[in-house]
């Protein structure tokens, strides 16, 4: 059995504080400082909201990150018209390229229809999926500030929501996405957001 020098309780407490005490009582480099928040510019544009949902508005269907299955888009189809909602599927909805939906191209191409179509009143991607990151770059957030719709959906489609949130200042909804299997208590609460006074 090893054997330890004996050290004194007061030189031990001595020892901890210089070695482990101390430092945290200097005061902290300039890099190392809290950084002050900056105030928000007066040039941010306000935030704006969506028009609410109505029985029979038309919901565009989308894959912009991951690709999709044909049963997974009978289950999105299905969610959407039990709400008495309309389908408008994406040109790409059926892409395959790797994992992902289409190509940033077509997944792109899709999304952006969906903002400039009139008739579609909410954005729900069919799932989430990596897929999501590569379209920030590219996003048009002029015309999806022009034309405000509901966005829904979570998992990779935060990066969605939080690039329009930033960028082109529109209120977005993290919740399930359209092939979720949807409970009596998300839907509640889920259409009680999107679509009541």
């Amino acid at each position: 059995m090893p054997t330890f020098p004996s050290i004194r309780r007061r030189a031990f407490a001595s020892l901890l504080a210089t070695t482990v005490l101390a430092p945290a009582l200097l005061p902290l480099p300039a890099a190392a400082a809290p950084r002050r928040r900056r105030a928000p510019s007066s040039r941010m544009k306000p935030l704006i909201k969506p028009p609410r949902l109505q029985p029979g508005d038309t919901v565009g269907l989308i894959a912009p990150g991951g690709y999709t299955t044909e049963k997974s888009i009978a289950k999105a189809r299905r969610n959407i018209e039990s709400l008495g909602l309309k389908v408008r599927e994406g040109a790409s909805l059926r892409e395959v390229n790797g994992n992902y939906g289409g190509s940033v191209p077509q997944r792109l191409a899709d999304l952006h229809a969906m903002f400039g179509d009139p008739e579609i009143k909410m954005i729900w991607p069919i799932r989430g999926g990596s897929g999501c990151i590569s379209l920030l770059a590219h996003l048009d957030f002029k015309l999806i500030r022009a034309n405000p719709k509901i966005l829904l959906g979570y998992s990779d489609i935060t990066a969605l929501h939080l690039a329009i949130h930033k960028h082109a200042r529109l209120v977005t909804f993290h919740g399930p996405v359209a092939s979720s299997t949807l409970t009596d208590y998300a839907i509640e609460h889920m259409m009680a957001v999107l679509s009541d006074p």
